[in-house]
């Protein structure tokens, strides 16, 4: 005896929250900041939302001090790489003449000055703290930073 199972398409899209991809568009445009606190999957972050640039540029310059022929050079000049996306002009994002979609890619934001809190305790600041979320996993937030 043989069971046929028909396999359908299954389409699963998560939603970017429109107020977030707004925000994440003007730090990368204007290169302004705003302290958020974010709610991802139950832990709490907060930071200071920065420009894609601004991000690429910081993390970056954690890999300046690896001589020019080790891996550390070359992590950097894949973030340079990265950077470039951020720093190019509407004319070098157009993948064609027809292309709709000049901007800098939204998917994903930014934070500098993350401190995470998952449950028990205070926040912890991460030294440094560099953060790139996507967008469609943040489940709420809240503007400014949440203190101890």
């Amino acid at each position: 005896m043989s069971i046929s199972k028909d396999l359908e398409a299954v389409v699963a899209r998560n939603l970017q929250d429109a107020d977030l991809v707004f925000l994440a568009n003007l730090a990368n445009k204007a290169d302004v900041g705003f302290e958020v606190t974010l709610f991802v999957k139950g832990c709490i972050i907060t930071g200071k939302l920065i420009s894609g640039k601004k991000y690429y540029s910081a993390l970056s310059e954690k890999f300046d001090s690896y001589s020019p022929d080790s891996y550390g050079a070359l992590v950097k000049e894949y973030l340079l790489e990265s950077h470039k996306i951020y720093s190019a002009t509407e004319e070098e994002i157009a993948i064609d003449d027809d292309s709709e979609d000049k901007d800098i890619p939204l998917n994903f934001m930014h934070l500098e000055n993350v401190s995470l809190h998952s449950g028990g305790g205070a926040f912890q600041q991460i030294n440094g703290g560099l953060l790139r979320l996507k967008i469609e996993e943040v489940d709420g937030y809240i503007f400014g930073a949440a203190k101890n």
